[in-house]
């Protein structure tokens, strides 16, 4: 939906970030093992308030789970001390070798 004259972050951008900050944490806790996290899913997501230009944006993500092929975490985007967005954040875990074959 449009509302003109209303500028808002988009919801999606800020599912972009919660999955980026969540890829990093999940990346640091399988470097060593030859693999990389791949998005497969974002679940639960909710946004409280409304985002807008000028806002300082803070996103914090929590590695819940790495295990059988997956990571998972919490993730959420605070503003001023707020929690404004948050969801739970899937990825599959596969080796380079596997992702650089994929196409594209």
């Amino acid at each position: 939906r449009n509302f003109p004259g209303l500028r808002r972050f988009p919801g999606v951008l800020q599912l972009e970030c919660m999955a980026q900050a969540s890829g990093l944490g999940v990346g640091a806790g399988i470097a060593d093992e030859g693999r990389i996290g791949v998005l497969a899913g974002i679940e639960g997501a909710r946004f409280y308030r409304p985002v807008r230009p000028g806002d300082q944006l803070r996103i914090e993500a929590e590695i819940v789970g790495l295990r059988r092929g997956f990571g998972k975490a919490q993730a959420k985007i605070l503003c001023e001390g707020e929690t404004v967005a948050q969801a739970t954040i899937t990825f599959a875990l596969v080796s380079r070798e596997e992702f650089q074959k994929a196409p594209r």
